[in-house]
């Protein structure tokens, strides 16, 4: 199966046919070729990636322009890779928060999904409807709860599959 990568700054794949390394120290120059960027998002001068800005609720995505296989077609077993990259959330009102972001691994670039607690991931009828018919897997850096996915408390890490409905959440990161 073929995944896009989105929100990643290094990816260590175990398959030879592929780039053994992506890394992105930063956005700018030839590098923003790689990405397939939508909504909100862009990259600002000094080579940061920004997915949104204060003006209001937005969605923004940046994925990686090429198919990425991270499991074999012969086997059932998923290649290991590694990733690692810094972000910051800087809320409109730092008293209120705001919803944060998530690294997605997705069949397709294009997703249905909407701002806010979505994350950009679903929208709603996909968020009732879980789980969703797009397969992917999320990592989200969440810092608003959410009872509606069952969120356990404002700043989380949390793990969702094919669904915003979180798997595994670990506490105030």
């Amino acid at each position: 199966m073929v995944y896009f990568l989105a929100l990643f700054f290094l990816l260590v794949p175990a398959s030879t046919s592929q780039p053994t390394e992506l890394f992105f120290p930063g956005f700018s120059g030839t590098i923003s070729d790689n990405l397939t960027l939508t909504g909100s998002a862009k990259i600002e001068e000094n080579g940061i990636l920004c997915l949104t800005d204060a003006t209001g609720p937005l969605l923004g995505h940046a994925f990686y322009s090429y198919p990425f296989r991270i499991k074999s077609s012969t086997k059932s077993e998923a290649f290991s890779f590694s990733n690692s990259f810094a972000f910051a959330i800087v809320p409109e009102y730092m008293s209120l928060g705001g919803h944060g972001l998530a690294f997605v691994i997705a069949t397709s670039k294009h997703l249905k999904a909407l701002p806010r607690q979505y994350l950009g991931i679903q929208n709603a009828t996909e968020a009732e409807d879980s789980p969703s018919n797009q397969d992917l897997v999320a990592v989200e850096f969440d810092t608003a709860r959410d009872l509606e996915f069952q969120d356990i408390n404002d700043d989380h890490v949390g793990v969702d599959i094919n669904s915003l409905n979180l798997m595994w959440q670990v506490v105030k990161y």
